[in-house]
């Protein structure tokens, strides 16, 4: 090897290793021990919750009386095939961990033929909890907020024991602004 290339040689290795020295000097400077404990106090801290949900009882009565004046009005017609007034219940009303409401209903009907009657009283229900999350000051297309009703009846099963025929439910698409019914299987 001659003494020019043994020299250029020389000067590669050195800048690679001045370099090296420039980047592990830079990599051993102090770093705050402060700002990860600040992160981390942060993370545990409890989301404040924007919203709180009035009481249950105060919600189902709502419901119940909407709907009741809807079919007493005339606005939900329902089939004589109805003997006995529809049932709701609230199986989910609480806040989820994003501070927006989860609620879900049942409404239980005596008799039932499959069909509109399942749609427009689940609908119905639907619309009017809406209207409840509005009136406390929720958004519910823009929070996402997804209300469910769903349309059930009871009955006893081959071994007395007690079961439910489902017969669908009804759900708020924030996507598309709609109730979407979706007919049990």
């Amino acid at each position: 090897m001659s003494k020019k290339n043994l020299k250029v040689l020389i000067i590669v290795i050195a800048v690679f290793v001045a370099l090296g020295l420039f980047g592990a000097l830079s990599d051993s400077e102090p770093k705050s021990a402060e700002a990860p404990v600040e992160v981390a106090a942060e993370a545990v801290q409890p989301i404040e919750q924007k919203y709180v949900l009035p009481d249950q009882d105060v919600f189902l009565n709502y419901v119940k009386e909407q709907f009741y004046l809807m079919t007493d009005s005339g606005a939900l017609d329902l089939d004589t095939i109805l003997i006995d007034p529809v049932e709701i219940e609230v199986r989910k009303y609480e806040l989820n961990s994003t501070g927006t409401p989860d609620i879900s209903l049942t409404a239980y009907v005596k008799e039932m033929e499959l069909g509109l009657q399942g749609r427009e009283i689940t609908s119905a229900i639907v619309l009017i909890t809406l209207k409840w999350l509005i009136e406390q000051g929720f958004e519910p297309q823009k929070e996402w907020i997804m209300p469910i009703c769903s349309i059930m009846r009871r009955e006893s099963g081959v071994t007395g024991q007690d079961m439910v025929r489902v017969f669908g439910r009804s759900i708020y698409d924030f996507n598309t602004d709609s109730i979407d019914w979706s007919p049990a299987r």
